[in-house]
């Protein structure tokens, strides 16, 4: 007699229950290597690759190798506004945006920060205006959605099929938030893994949806979690099992807290406990700039860091510059927005360089000091380009 659709499934159920605890039992024989957990709750596709996978012994030379091509990334992402976001292109991170907001660097006309890398408003997903921003900035990584059902898998995956046609460079991350989301998600779309301590929209862990054998073998973008938290995970995710499954290979990964802690609570992030420590005396640049320099060189320290260039992503004038006060300017210094060339009290962050039609460029220690000068030399902003300005008709 045949099982019912229910019994059939307690029954598919049961069977991968009693397999995961051998594989508990054997993988206790190695303390290093960590167990899978909520095997249950295993994915078709993920159970066929811990199925198919051989048996080899873990370990050796070309292991090692393996796992250490695994864990280096191609990108660190640091997605926030100017200033920020100079300071992070400056140290080699992959600067971009959220699709809800903007570099903010529209007012500056010497800053040029790339949008590399484009994520989704995951608390007001619009995959249609999602793709509108892509295309408008065309960026290397674009993170599509959050899949909690399997018609949201599909959905994604097939604006994924359109984009890789038309960019088939970038490289394009769907986050399965739903067992069924792993049997949809094609193998040359990357995944993304929450790695944050809440997992973002509804609180949805991996561990309440998947098991670690869905993500291994898998390209993998790992979304959030402080650099000590990332660096457990990308251990779980590539070191050798006992079953001889494949490692996930870690393509890229991203976190926004430095700024949200240096904003909150004042803090910098070390790569020693206490890994929060707070600076009263720093600036908010300052605090997320240290933050972001120390991460890399966590980062650096483990083989994990992308091997990318430090480049500045403010332009240097082609000719001398000089401030309102009549003194030289060195954006090598001040950098548009520190304000060190500024008069006392100038509001920090508010730096700017102003090109005017006869060629001139003029320094200003804040805006305020910008529309002051402005009015009384009698020059006024052209409407519909901020970035110019001409001398008023007398």
């Amino acid at each position: 007699m045949g099982y019912s659709p229910l019994r059939r499934r307690q029954h598919v159920r049961r069977t991968n229950h009693r397999a995961c605890t051998r594989i508990h039992r054997l993988n206790s024989l190695l303390p290093s290597v960590p167990a899978p957990t909520h095997c249950c709750s295993l994915s078709a596709a993920g159970l066929a690759r811990l199925m198919a996978t051989p048996q080899q012994p873990a370990g050796g030379a070309s292991a090692s190798k393996t796992i250490e091509q695994a864990r280096k990334v191609g990108y660190v992402a640091f997605l926030q506004r100017v200033p920020f976001a100079v300071d992070a292109h400056r140290l080699g991170y992959a600067t971009g945006i959220c699709e809800d907001y903007t570099l903010q660097q529209s007012q500056y006309a010497n800053v040029d920060v790339p949008v590399s890398v484009l994520d989704n408003d995951f608390r007001d997903p619009d995959v249609e205006r999602w793709t509108r921003v892509f295309e408008r900035h065309e960026p290397n990584v674009g993170i599509i959605g959050d899949a909690f059902t399997e018609a949201e898998a599909r959905e994604y995956v097939e604006v994924a099929q359109e984009l890789r046609r038309a960019y088939p460079e970038a490289t394009l991350v769907i986050v399965p938030k739903c067992e069924a989301a792993f049997d949809v998600i094609p193998d040359w779309v990357v995944l993304g893994y929450p790695a944050g301590s809440h997992a973002g929209k509804a609180d949805h862990t991996p561990e309440e949806y998947s098991a670690l054998a869905d993500w291994r073998g898998r390209r993998l973008h790992l979304l959030g979690g402080a650099p000590q938290r990332r660096w457990t995970l990308i251990q779980e995710l590539t070191q050798p099992t006992v079953t001889g499954l494949e490692p996930a290979n870690i393509v890229g990964m991203d976190y926004n807290g430095f700024f949200a802690n240096a904003l909150r609570y004042g803090d910098v992030w070390y790569p020693v406990q206490p890994h929060w420590r707070t600076h009263d005396d720093s600036s908010l640049r300052e605090r997320v700039r240290m933050s972001l320099e120390h991460a890399k060189a966590y980062w650096q320290q483990r083989g994990v860091w992308a091997t990318h260039e430090d480049q500045s992503a403010v332009l240097s004038p082609d000719d001398p510059v000089f401030a309102t006060r009549g003194t030289p300017f060195d954006p090598t210094e001040a950098e548009l927005f520190d304000c060190e060339f500024g008069q006392p009290g100038g509001d920090e962050g508010s730096g700017v360089l102003v090109e005017y039609d006869d060629g001139i460029v003029l320094a200003y220690t804040s805006q305020k000091h910008r529309r002051f000068l402005e009015h009384r030399t009698g020059v006024y902003r052209e409407h519909g380009d901020p970035q110019r300005v001409r001398a008023q008709q007398s």
